[in-house]
């Protein structure tokens, strides 16, 4: 376990190594000719192997996205996850693992919105733990303070047995802020690649949830498909809940159409450090380190 855990940490810093390279256009990617590069100069077998294993995909997949966001700042990422993104992921997987096109395509379904969790807490972390917030996932939070996964849980009263029954929300990312005595947690983010009608389960968590703790809502997304429509002519009901029932909308995807609640997600950052000075007694803005995946 230890070895393959070395081995996971070897092979993604050889992968940032290979895209912080000039493989690249800053207009965009030649797919055939980064691959070369990358064969060229990393075992990408070994790679690839360790990257199979369904605890490192995600991370894979992010460090491609994030190393191509960086490569390629005039490209929507939106359409860099879409198309470069899952075909590097893809083309790996089939070429150094010989699995079949549908099996790499169900690899990438399978672990792809994890890894957009990760990329949404790498982002969060990468500009706020200097100043004392930290985005989490669930597993992450014992690692922080071992009382907040009972702070987070909601109590939900039984008509059969009148008992409160305790229930873990739909949270993908939980926003914590150091303090004075601890920790304390003060926005919920939903991460979504695209919404396929998920978007209700994340209202009603939202709904539920501010029933009985002072969190803000947050829905992030590629919107891979424009589901949203616009402010004036809002697709569906869609846009119309999200504006209703969420604090905020973040997108990615560059032609999503903007208003005061469906924001750039580079925004985020400011407006969490806003929502702490107004939800948080006590805030220490020191520097913090975000736990291990």
């Amino acid at each position: 376990m230890m070895q393959e855990k070395a081995t996971h940490t070897v092979a993604v810093g050889v992968l940032v190594l290979l895209f912080s390279g000039h493989g690249a256009a800053a207009a965009g990617l030649d797919i055939a000719a980064l691959a070369a590069e990358i064969e060229a100069k990393a075992p990408v077998a070994a790679l690839v192997r360790v990257a199979s294993d369904g605890g490192n995909q995600p991370e894979l997949i992010r460090v491609i996205f994030e190393r191509l966001v960086a490569k390629c700042p005039a490209k929507n990422p939106s359409d860099l996850w879409r198309d470069e993104t899952e075909e590097i992921y893809i083309r790996l997987h089939e070429k150094h693992l010989r699995f079949g096109s549908r099996s790499a395509k169900q690899s990438w379904a399978s672990a792809s919105g994890r890894a957009f969790e990760r990329h949404v807490r790498s982002t969060v972390n990468r500009e706020l733990a200097p100043v004392g917030i930290l985005a989490l996932s669930a597993p992450q939070l014992d690692r922080v303070d071992a009382s907040l996964r009972d702070r987070l849980t909601l109590r939900i009263k039984r008509p059969c047995s009148e008992q409160p029954l305790p229930v873990w929300p739909d949270n993908d990312v939980l926003v914590v802020s150091k303090t004075a005595n601890g920790w304390q947690p003060f926005a919920v983010i939903s991460c979504k690649t695209s919404l396929h009608a998920r978007l209700t389960e994340t209202l009603f968590w939202s709904v539920i949830t501010k029933q009985q703790l002072p969190l803000k809502s947050l829905f992030v997304t590629l919107d891979l498909d424009l589901e949203f429509g616009e402010c004036a002519k809002p697709t569906r009901d869609a846009r119309v809940l999200a504006e209703t029932f969420l604090d905020r909308t973040y997108s990615l995807n560059q032609k999503t159409v903007k208003c005061a609640t469906f924001r750039p997600f580079a925004e985020i950052p400011v407006d969490l450090k806003r929502w702490r000075a107004e939800l948080v007694k006590g805030a220490v803005a020191k520097p913090v380190q975000p736990p291990a995946e």
